[in-house]
């Protein structure tokens, strides 16, 4: 016997949606931020490098290269964009406290420091909420399939009286076992041999039916396991 998933839950949940790129966190805007200025020296850079060692007339396409280049790393690796500007903007505040005018180890070593590790750090951190993110989705991804094959009913079975006790029975093997195979097989078996000596087959499907409305698909699948071969039962 195996349960037939209701129509109505073959639709997986909504995942988290995948975003390429550095997201709206802190960390993210940050990382995105600093795209605006490196793509900007990214062009200057290649303009300036193709029209002094190439061609003037490969200027304009080498600074769209560089720019080109940008884009396609905002949107790649988050600890490769952020190592990137770590460099950049590492150099530039080295540049712009006077590091190259002052040899030796000085403040802008320093200021060059910071700069690096605010990007680094936020490379880091908006990289934890991405794997954060992934296993949230892998784990709606996960629940999802449970959900379409192991799903109880949506609503709650007509339970006649003298079942009750034994779906009880069974309900408080599962809340103080958590599952009805493994150490509570042999209990959740006896609680079956009794239902089909008293009520027989229909019996049982009666309270197996009203346990996956309870607690979930998953533990009367376990039941209709531990349950084979008792009487008319089979799994």
């Amino acid at each position: 016997m195996f349960p037939i998933p209701d129509p109505t839950r073959l639709s997986p949940p909504r995942l988290p949606p995948s975003r390429p790129g550095p997201s709206s966190s802190p960390p993210g805007v940050l990382l995105s931020l600093g795209t605006f200025p490196l793509g900007i020296g990214a062009i200057i850079f290649g303009y300036s490098m193709a029209y002094a060692h190439l061609s003037s007339w490969l200027g304009i396409p080498a600074a769209i290269l560089g720019l080109v280049l940008v884009v396609a790393l905002s949107k790649g690796p988050t600890l490769l964009l952020g190592t990137i500007e770590a460099i950049f903007y590492g150099g530039v505040a080295f540049i712009a406290t006077g590091g190259r005018d002052s040899p030796g180890f000085n403040a802008s070593w320093v200021w060059a420091g910071l700069a690096a590790t605010l990007f680094l750090g936020a490379a880091w951190l908006e990289r934890k909420e991405s794997r954060g993110l992934e296993a949230a989705s892998e784990g709606h991804a996960d629940e999802g399939v449970s959900n379409i094959f192991f799903s109880g009913p949506t609503e709650r079975p007509e339970l006649p009286p003298e079942l009750e006790p034994y779906v009880n029975e069974l309900h408080s093997l599962y809340l103080r076992k958590n599952t009805f195979d493994y150490s509570a097989r042999n209990e959740a078996r006896a609680i079956g041999e009794k239902i089909n000596a008293a009520h027989g087959y229909r019996g049982m499907v009666t309270v197996c039916d009203t346990l996956r409305f309870l607690i979930h698909g998953r533990a009367a699948r376990e039941l209709e396991m531990v349950w084979d071969y008792i009487g008319e039962w089979r799994n």
